[in-house]
């Protein structure tokens, strides 16, 4: 939901800064693999273009 409406994501693990930038940088596969300890994929909005997760 945050890469819909914020222009900037911070993710948090542990408390601490993992990883900050533009959602389409930040909204990745590996990254909220990483941080989540789930497998998640991504789509582009079909009308926004942003990116939107999903579990795989």
């Amino acid at each position: 939901m945050a890469a819909g409406c914020r222009d900037r994501i911070i993710v948090l693990t542990e408390g601490r800064i993992s990883a900050r930038g533009v959602p389409a940088e930040i909204v990745q596969p590996d990254l909220l693999a990483r941080v989540y300890g789930v497998a998640m994929g991504t789509i582009a909005h079909p009308l926004t273009g942003e990116p939107v997760t999903y579990l795989i």
